[in-house]
């Protein structure tokens, strides 16, 4: 019988000894929310040569990031969502990054971040065309009144986060980030999966600026 309980008090303490190990571990984790600027001028042409709204080059931008920190580098990734505001088209871009930064850089109580990150870019325009009617069956066998094209291109990330150190807590803490995505080659505009003729081409540019939480190891 006293076997039992000394058991339940052995894995209790092997389970608060591993915990306080994993808090120390020297993980950090970030939220970013902030406002972006996506760039895509051979598609917006296209679309103004169609005498359509081009997309929003404006947008809300939200982001979710994680790292491990080894000594003053750090390597984790990163997944930001881009929502298209005004205008009539509906407009969103998903970004997953894996990345490389570096603490090493020290102003007094600030640390600024520099990183570089590679991943893809999948973006997607939702097109309403106005004044186009017909029956049920109609749109079923032709084109709709509604269209989504997606774009996918490799991208590269270079950013700038600012945080602060905490000497008590020796922890740091994400202020805010501020970065610009470029794509790396000139992808075309698809509808599906479908390759379209004489479809616009872009290398797509996206600047954000996010106020971010977090903290880190």
């Amino acid at each position: 019988m006293i076997k039992i309980p000394f058991f339940i008090m052995l894995c209790m303490l092997l389970s608060t000894s591993s915990q306080a190990q994993f808090n120390s571990l020297p993980f950090e984790w970030n939220v970013h929310v902030g406002g972006s600027y996506f760039s895509a001028p051979s598609f917006n042409r296209a679309l103004e040569n169609q005498d359509l709204s081009a997309i929003s080059p404006v947008g809300i931008n939200v982001a979710l990031g994680i790292a491990y920190r080894l000594n003053k580098v750090l390597l984790g990734g990163n997944v930001s969502r881009m929502y298209g505001i005004g205008r009539d088209s509906k407009f969103g871009a998903t970004t997953p990054t894996v990345f490389v930064a570096t603490n090493m850089f020290h102003i007094n109580r600030w640390v600024v971040v520099p990183s570089l990150g590679v991943g893809a870019q999948f973006a997607t325009a939702l097109l309403d065309k106005d004044n186009i009617g017909g029956s049920f069956d109609d749109y079923l066998t032709t084109a709709s009144n509604q269209t989504r094209f997606s774009h996918t291109t490799p991208v590269v990330d270079l950013g700038i986060t600012f945080k602060t150190y905490d000497l008590f807590t020796a922890t740091y803490r994400t202020k805010f980030k501020m970065g610009y995505q470029t794509g790396l080659s000139r992808r075309p505009w698809k509808v599906g999966n479908t390759e379209l003729a004489n479809a616009p081409r872009d290398r797509t540019g996206t600047v954000y600026l996010q106020l971010s939480m977090g903290i880190g190891r």
